[in-house]
């Protein structure tokens, strides 16, 4: 079965909290409430049971949520913040295919020497190690293929 799962926008979530602030400030029962609330979970994180070492993996592989599909069409703050957290994540995934040298060896007017140099070493050594990092990627997903097939501990 399928299951969405994602977070709210922090704007929203402020507009909450501030509520949410003057509502418990102003009323008694709200007051002893929360503070029985906090307690409580005070003590669940103290006596929770450890999270499995699969679970802590398989945790690490998901993506971190968008805005909850429920939530994204619903006004025009709330369409902004799915943009702008799409274009965030992007971003953090965006890994350039060359370095700070090629890019400056390649602006108009830029042919010095020592750029040229700079250029021609990482070339040689993107040769060398591409293997390796190929290598790295596999056992990683090998590690990963062999957590999912053990039994949940």
């Amino acid at each position: 079965s399928n299951m969405d799962y994602g977070r709210m926008p922090q704007s929203v979530l402020d507009q909450e909290m501030e509520r949410f602030q003057k509502i418990t400030s102003t009323n008694v029962d709200l007051k002893t409430l929360k503070r029985s609330l906090d307690n409580s979970h005070a003590l669940y994180a103290k006596t929770r049971a450890e999270p499995s070492k699969r679970s802590l993996i398989r945790s690490r592989e998901v993506e971190k949520p968008y805005i909850h599909p429920l939530l994204r069409d619903k006004g025009d703050v709330l369409t902004a913040a799915h943009a702008n957290a799409d274009f965030r994540n992007a971003l953090k995934r965006f890994r350039p295919n060359q370095t700070v040298f090629e890019i400056e060896a390649m602006k108009k007017g830029r042919t010095s020497d020592t750029l040229t140099a700079a250029v021609q070493a990482m070339n040689k050594k993107r040769r060398i190690h591409q293997s390796v990092i190929v290598k790295a990627k596999e056992a990683k997903l090998e590690k990963v293929n062999e957590v999912n097939e053990e039994p949940e501990e």
